[in-house]
């Protein structure tokens, strides 16, 4: 009986090692709360690679009950989280979707309005009639001068 107490103590850890742990997630929540590191893949990977190890690769989906605006399924989404967002009000539910469905679909796609005057060009060098859909992360997408048109 002893040795299994011992055998036991010797795989929980520490206090310290839990304190470790504790300030490396401070860390990683610190550098993601920044808001220039919206697009830095290095700390996206370091919270995935967390999220990862603690869910034995298996995380689990994010249900958002009551999502209104749905910002914890977008930054779900950006963690590589599958994400759920519900909402009673029909507004909510619209820029939801606009902000969670849409967007992925869509991704590294680029269309145009069909205009042919091109002459003005955007700050990246795009045509001013130009959707450029840059990847499903919604930080990064570009929506400029565009109109739909049947």
């Amino acid at each position: 009986m002893f040795l299994r107490v011992l055998a036991v103590l010797y795989i929980l850890p520490t206090e310290e090692d839990q304190n470790r742990e504790r300030e490396c997630l401070f860390r990683i929540l610190e550098d993601l709360v920044v808001w220039e590191n919206s697009n830095n893949e290095e700390v996206l990977n370091k919270a995935r690679a967390v999220i990862l190890k603690s869910t034995n690769n298996d995380p689990p989906a994010l249900l958002d009950p009551f999502a209104g605006g749905g910002a914890i399924p977008l930054e779900a989404q950006r963690l590589g989280l599958e994400a759920h967002a519900h909402d009673l009000n029909p507004v909510a539910v619209m820029i939801n979707k606009a902000m969670i469905e849409i967007p992925p679909r869509f991704a590294g796609d680029t269309y145009s309005t069909g205009k042919t005057d091109c002459s003005a060009l955007t700050k990246d060098g795009f045509p001013q009639d130009t959707v450029r859909i840059v990847s499903a992360n919604c930080h990064d997408l570009k929506i400029e001068n565009f109109r739909f048109e049947k």
